[in-house]
């Protein structure tokens, strides 16, 4: 559960849009977690893809945050630990600590299948 202290609704997509700002009374109880085996699933498919976008530019093409996951090796790392101390989810709770885990797993799903298909291209 978590407390939204305004809302924007945008009620056109022109550049003349009316955005309007209130402040709720009550709290948003809002839950859509799926099962895990559902979520693992759909971060492969991502890593599938991902894995094609990261290969498919020159590095020197890449923003800085995906030169660090075609490196393989410190994002799986690296991530978690960002999503705990400067995304500040160790203040969250066990919530904070099972996103970051998530991510942590993404991650490895990604730098996974990225060290396959280098190795797939090895073979041949």
């Amino acid at each position: 559960m978590f407390s939204c202290a305004r809302l924007a609704s945008l009620f056109t997509s022109n550049s003349d849009a009316r955005v309007i700002v209130q402040f709720l009374k009550n709290k948003i109880l809002h839950d859509d977690r799926k099962p895990l085996s559902r979520w693992l699933a759909s971060q492969a498919k991502y890593a599938e893809q991902e894995s094609e976008l990261l290969l498919g530019k020159p590095v020197n093409e890449l923003r800085i945050q995906d030169r660090l996951r075609r490196m393989m090796i410190i994002t799986p790392w690296l991530v978690p630990i960002y999503c705990l101390t400067v995304g500040r989810g160790a203040l969250d709770g066990w919530a904070g600590i099972y996103y970051a885990l998530q991510r942590g797993v993404a991650e490895t799903l990604l730098a996974l299948k990225l060290i396959e298909r280098k190795l797939e291209r090895g073979k041949h």
